[in-house]
This record gives structure tokens, sequence and C-alpha cells, in this order.
């Protein structure tokens, strides 16, 4: 029997292997540290700095403090940034639920954009995004107050839709910004979850901006949406649920992210985080953050480092 070259056997060895990594794309979870601030409890987004190395960003739902909170890889806070944006029981104003960047006007500077969208009664009409640009920390100091002001972008749902949302996209070469809905309705009528939506022409002049409804919902998508994140090179979408799972698409060239949602995602499996929430790629792309969301001590940060070959690689 006449054996295949030796070049076609490398071909289907590497086909082989991008198979494999297809299958599992990011390695299981490995603890980190421990998130042992008290005033951490109910963490819902989080976001690796532009401005700063190593640097996670995240910060609480409804009923705590109006701050974003840095952590180091280990999940020991290094700086608290203080916003001017309470409520009238002192504490935050509004339902903080996912947090994004992008790049921001001024060469090498990024804006974080805290999602002001929760809505679990189902009552609010209108919304909003805070932006902050990223403070500058001194790598030097362990403990750190900073103020920081931020903008506001006001927006609403169209006609009778009221949703509740904890999912913020952010693409980091367009700066197209979508919503992942966790529950929608139309006037009295439940619509499906995992409604998606775009917001674009926010620097144009309206005082309330209206979403575009993008699709009804992910069908790939079992349990209710938490949070998200596209990686820094634009070239991957991922949603995380209730669950322990998350859900990983390749944003190609030329395809809308409609058009990405339609096809298959490759399923990562999380750390039982219990009801998780917050999610993200690391600054490089080859890694996932993940925290746990709920009243407990010693929150673990994970992380899950990325195979050696991907999809599309």
């Amino acid at each position: 029997m006449k054996r295949p070259p030796i070049s076609l056997i490398a071909r289907l060895s590497f086909l082989l292997l991008v198979q494999w990594a297809d299958a599992g794309d990011f390695q299981p979870a490995v603890t980190l540290g421990i998130v042992e601030n008290p005033e951490l409890i109910e963490l819902s987004g989080v976001v690796e700095g532009g401005v700063n190395r190593d640097v996670l960003w995240v910060h609480n739902d409804r009923h705590n403090l109006p701050r974003l909170y840095a952590l180091n890889l280990k999940g020991e806070t290094i700086a608290t940034g203080l916003l001017d944006a309470f409520n009238e029981e002192g504490t935050m104003e509004g339902d903080w639920e996912d947090l994004a960047k992008l790049p921001g006007k001024r060469k090498g500077s990024y804006d974080l954009y805290l999602a002001d969208f929760g809505n679990n009664p189902m009552k609010k009409r209108e919304h909003r995004l805070l932006v902050v640009e990223e403070p500058q920390l001194d790598s030097q100091k362990s403990s750190q107050q900073v103020e920081v002001d931020y903008r506001e972008i006001r927006f609403e749902y169209p006609g009778d839709f009221i949703c509740n949302s904890e999912c913020l996209l952010a693409h980091p070469i367009s700066g197209e910004l979508w919503i992942v809905s966790k529950a929608v309705k139309e006037g009295k009528k439940s619509r499906p979850g995992s409604a998606v939506w775009s917001l674009s022409n926010l620097e144009a002049g309206e005082s309330v901006h209206t979403a575009t409804l993008v699709m009804e919902s992910i069908a790939a998508v079992e349990g209710v949406v938490t949070g998200g994140d596209i990686s820094p090179d634009g070239r991957r979408v991922i949603i995380r649920t209730t669950a322990s799972t998350a859900y990983l698409w390749e944003l190609r060239e030329g395809k809308t992210l409609k058009e990405t949602f339609l096809s298959a995602p490759t399923e990562v499996e999380l750390a039982d985080e219990k009801g998780g929430e917050a999610i993200c790629f690391s600054k490089d792309g080859s890694k996932l953050y993940t925290v746990y969301d709920g009243k407990k001590p010693n929150r673990p940060l994970h992380v899950y480092e990325k195979n050696q070959l991907g999809p599309g690689e």
C-alpha cells in the first residue's frame, strides 16, 4: 500500500489539532486569587484595563456603593474609583449590570462604559450608560482612592418594549455597542429572552437615544444571559449565562453580529460560580476572566487560558 506523502500527513495532523482546539477552546478554570474586599459582594461586571497593566475593573450591582474597583490579578483591591452617582438612600443610583471599554478620544486613553440597564421590576423605560475615562493608577501604591467624573448616554427601547439587561458588548475596532437582554416584554406580552439591540450614533445630539432591535433571540443560548465581552482584536464574542456555560463565536470579517449569532458557537465550560455574571477577555485575548457574583465570603477570581490553537487559526 502506497503511503501518503509527509506533507499530506502534516496537513491532516494540523486539521485534527484545530478540531481538537475547537472542542475545547479554553482550558478549565484556575483560581488566581480571592476577592476579599467586603464591599465587593455582588460583582456584576469586569473588564481588563486599557491604560493600566494587569488591572481588572469591577463593580457591584444595585443597592451598593457607586464605585469602580481596580483589582490586581490576585483579586486584591488596589484602587477605588468614587462616582457621585448616589440615590436618596445613599447607595448607587440605578442598577449597574455590566462593564465594557472602548478606546478614548485621546491617544492611548480608554473609556469604561458602566451599563446602568438592570430592570428586575420591568418598569423602567429609560436607561443609561455612564462613561468614565479610565484613570491612570500609581503602580507603586497598593491602595488608592480616585475621584472619577462621568458623562451619561441615555437611551430607551423602541415602542412598547421594556427590557431587563445584563450584557453590554463593545466592539474595539468599530466602536459599536450592543445589548443582549435578560428579559423582554412588548406591552404586556413576554417576548423571548436574549434579544440583541444596537446603540449607534451616540455622538448625535439626541437627549435620549433609541436602541434598535437586531434579533429577537439567540437560539443557541440556553439559560439567562448575564454578561459578555468582545475580544480586544474584535475577532471573538463571548456570552455567559446563569449556568456554568459560556458561548463563544468567531466574528469573521464581513459578517454582521446577527449573522454571527445565527451560527453555532463553541461552548466554554466555566467554574461553578452559582449565577455568576462577570466575564471578560484579557488585554491580549489569550485568557478569560470570571468572578463570582454572590453574597459569600472569599469570592474566587478565575482565569481560563486559551488553548494553543483555536477556531480559524
